[in-house]
């Protein structure tokens, strides 16, 4: 098999599905299929030849981890990595430019079952400008989005249990969502929802924001920014509070300005009663920021962005605030 081949085998268990991604550079080149196939995995082990190291305390762990969860995981990892190496060589000084003459902006994932039944299915990808450019964004500043953050996220339930089946599934789609340029969906992995909770290191939580910013937020005001940050967290501390995340469920809800309206009054409205220690998390002055952030928005994908954002923020926050209260109870 060409060893410039992606594969990952094991989906869902030895009877599951095996993937296999071939680069498939749009320009159709043969010069240019053979630049970006001088990239290649440097393993070959039976269940895949993508590997990771993840990163502890700021330091990169010595030990190689395999990709596990699914074709845009094992895309991910390899782009991210092939940038990183390409980030070290000296005279490199434009990541973006560079990645664009050596990563082929076209995949193409082969999906083979592992059982009886071979009914092979192909599905093509195109790696366009503004993801290459977060993603050599990103491992510029020394944040691999794959190593570093997603895989240090997990779900577990109520109980605090780690819930392996369903893991795998929200990294997949955190990386199918960087991949294909789709908030919406990064949004949705972090909404709060009903007997399931989002689990990290606590440090995640800046990655995500740092991801967020570069994202969708470069070329935008920092202090809008800064409304939702503070929004998103007052939300979920209230939520938290009042041990009723009910209030986050709405927001994936939300599809409209008067639907966020209403979230943010009923947030203000489930404020009475609380002690004065509780209120001193809460920023009130962002919320009615925000409301009137809200009133002034007209453009459609501003207001998806400033949603998401939110979305995002609140899930962040509200996991955080989760673990700190079962922290103390232990």
């Amino acid at each position: 098999m060409d060893d410039a081949l992606l594969y990952l085998c094991d989906i869902g268990g030895t009877n599951g599905t095996a993937i296999v991604m071939i680069p498939a550079p749009t320009a159709g080149s043969l010069t240019r299929l053979r630049r970006v196939k001088s990239y290649r995995p440097k393993y070959g082990e039976r269940k895949t030849n993508v590997k990771f190291k993840s990163r502890s305390n700021g330091k990169e762990q010595e030990e190689e981890r395999n990709v596990r969860e699914g074709r845009y995981s094992l895309l991910l990892a390899f782009l991210e990595r092939t940038l990183n190496e390409i980030a070290e060589e000296v005279e490199i000084t434009d990541l973006f430019t560079e990645a664009r003459k050596r990563i082929a902006d076209g995949w193409l994932f082969v999906s083979i079952p592992q059982g009886r039944m071979k009914n092979i299915t192909a599905h093509d990808l195109v790696l366009d400008e503004p993801t290459l450019r977060l993603l050599a964004a990103l491992v510029g500043k020394g944040k691999l989005p794959y190593a570093y953050m997603i895989t240090e996220i997990w779900l577990s339930d109520e109980k605090g249990r780690y819930l392996e089946r369903e893991t795998p599934a929200v990294r997949e789609s955190l990386s199918e969502a960087v991949l294909t340029d789709d908030f919406d969906l990064f949004a949705r992995t972090f909404a709060t929802k009903p007997r399931r909770q989002l689990r990290f290191p606590f440090v995640i939580g800046d990655e995500v924001e740092d991801l967020v910013q570069l994202w969708r937020w470069t070329n935008m005001d920092t202090e809008t920014l800064e409304v939702l940050k503070k929004a998103g967290r007052a939300l979920a501390q209230i939520a938290a509070s009042r041990k009723q995340p009910v209030l986050l469920y709405a927001l994936e809800r939300v599809r409209s300005g008067s639907d966020l309206l209403e979230v943010l009054k009923e947030g203000i409205h489930r404020l009475i009663g609380l002690d004065a220690e509780e209120m001193q998390y809460i920023s009130l002055d962002a919320l009615e920021r925000l409301t009137e952030l809200v009133h002034q928005t007209t453009d459609a994908k501003r207001f998806s962005d400033i949603k998401n954002t939110l979305i995002v923020f609140a899930g962040v926050a509200y996991a955080k605030n989760i673990m700190a209260q079962k922290r103390q109870l232990q």
